[in-house]
């Protein structure tokens, strides 16, 4: 199944965290939108989690993680991506991963979680 993301933005419910984040909403197919910006390191590690968790809550059939404004992340951060990936699949839903690039799609590829994420080039801006 891949990554369909219809519909236009409309205002999201706000995820707490001291990350650049930003959550929105689609119209169709109860898809969420986690932007995130800056370095995700061990350091931010539970602070990602719960904002993760928060859009979690919110049951979205597809998450999807914008990390194109993520410049670094490390293994701590990417298990938790793998965690979400994990919770989302065990009820039918979906995690995709958007926009990841340099040192974070090596990252990615030498982890080997290409194999089990769902990534995109980069994320459908939906009329922007």
């Amino acid at each position: 199944m891949a990554c369909v993301l219809p519909g236009q933005d409309r205002p999201g419910k706000p995820v707490p965290s001291s990350l650049s984040l930003e959550v929105s909403a689609r119209d169709q197919g109860q898809t969420w939108v986690l932007r995130l910006a800056g370095d995700l390191d061990i350091g931010n590690r539970d602070q990602l989690r719960a904002a993760i968790a928060s859009a979690l809550a919110l049951r979205p059939q597809v998450l999807v993680l914008d990390l194109s404004a993520v410049k670094y992340a490390d293994c701590s951060s990417l298990s938790v991506i793998v965690w979400a990936h994990h919770a989302l699949a065990s009820d039918r839903r979906q995690l995709c991963v958007a926009g990841s690039r340099g040192s974070v799609r090596r990252l990615i590829n030498l982890t080997g979680a290409d194999k089990t994420l769902r990534l995109l080039e980069a994320f459908p801006s939906g009329g922007e």
